[in-house]
C-alpha cells in the first residue's frame, strides 16, 4: 500500500490531485477544514485545526497508524487581496501561517520519516506570484517562502532516495481565483500564450508524473505552469 498525505484536498487543485491519486490506488489522508466530496474507501478525511505547533502530532499519528508516509502533497493555501493600500498585519500573519509555516512543518516532519526510510516524495504547490510578483503583498511574500522551502528540504534529503518538488502555477480556474476582479484576471489571461487560465487537472497531471515516474534527478526543482507569463 502507498500512503499519501494531502493538505487542502477538498477543493480546487487539491481535489484534482486526489482524483489523480485515486487512479493509482493510493491511500489518501486528507487534512483539511472539510471533507473531500469524492467518496472512496481509499480516502481518510481528517478535519483538523491545522495550526503552527500541532503539525508534528498529526504527522506522527499517521506514521504510527500506517508505519509509512510515502507521499506528501501540500496544496493548502489562501489567497487574500491585500495590496499597499489595504495591507494589514493580521492578513500577513495569516498568509504566512497557512501558505508557508503549516506546509513547512508538514514537509519537515514528513521528510524526517522519508529520510530514515530512504524513500518518499513531496510536492509543494507554490505560485507564479513568487517569481513575477503580485500586488497582493502578503500572498506574494508567503508563496516566495515556499520556493526556499523546496530548495532547503532538497539539500537536507541529499544522498537519499527521498525527493521534493515545487510547482508554481499561474491563475488556475478555482474558487480561489474567482476572488480576483475581472479586470485583473483578464490582464493575466492576455499575458498567456494560450489566452486562458489553467484548469486544476493540468497541475494534477504534473503532480501525478512527479510522484509516479522516476524523477529523482529533478529533486529540488520548481516547475512552472503559467501559460508563459514567466519563463525559466
Amino acid at each position: 500500500m502507498t500512503v499519501a498525505i494531502v493538505t487542502g484536498g477538498s477543493g480546487g487543485i487539491g481535489l484534482a490531485i486526489i482524483t489523480k491519486l485515486l487512479k493509482n490506488n493510493i491511500h489518501i489522508i486528507n487534512f483539511d477544514k472539510e471533507k473531500c466530496r469524492i467518496k472512496s474507501p481509499l480516502i481518510e478525511n481528517i478535519i483538523a485545526d491545522l495550526r503552527v505547533g500541532n503539525i508534528n502530532t498529526l504527522v506522527e499519528s499517521v506514521f504510527k497508524k500506517y508505519k509509512q508516509i510515502d507521499i506528501l502533497i501540500n496544496s493548502i493555501g489562501i489567497y487574500q487581496i491585500s495590496n499597499l493600500e489595504n495591507f494589514s498585519e493580521d492578513e500577513l500573519a495569516m498568509n504566512i501561517d497557512i501558505n508557508l509555516a503549516i506546509p513547512a512543518q508538514f514537509c519537515i516532519y514528513c521528510a524526517r520519516y522519508m529520510k530514515k526510510k530512504n524513500h518518499g516524495k513531496i510536492v509543494i504547490i507554490s505560485s507564479a506570484a513568487a517569481y513575477v510578483g503580485s500586488r497582493d503583498v502578503s500572498y506574494t511574500i508567503s508563496k516566495a517562502g515556499t520556493i526556499g522551502l523546496v530548495k532547503s528540504i532538497a539539500r537536507n534529503l541529499k544522498s537519499t532516495n527521498a525527493c521534493i518538488y515545487g510547482i508554481a502555477p499561474g491563475v488556475i480556474d478555482t474558487q480561489m481565483s474567482q476572488r480576483m476582479s475581472e479586470d485583473r484576471k483578464n490582464d493575466h489571461v492576455k499575458q498567456t500564450f494560450q489566452n486562458r487560465v489553467a484548469k486544476p487537472v493540468e497541475v494534477a497531471e504534473l503532480v501525478d508524473y512527479l510522484i509516479m515516474k522516476n524523477t529523482s534527478y529533478m529533486s529540488g526543482h520548481i516547475f512552472h505552469i503559467n501559460g508563459g507569463i514567466y519563463l525559466n
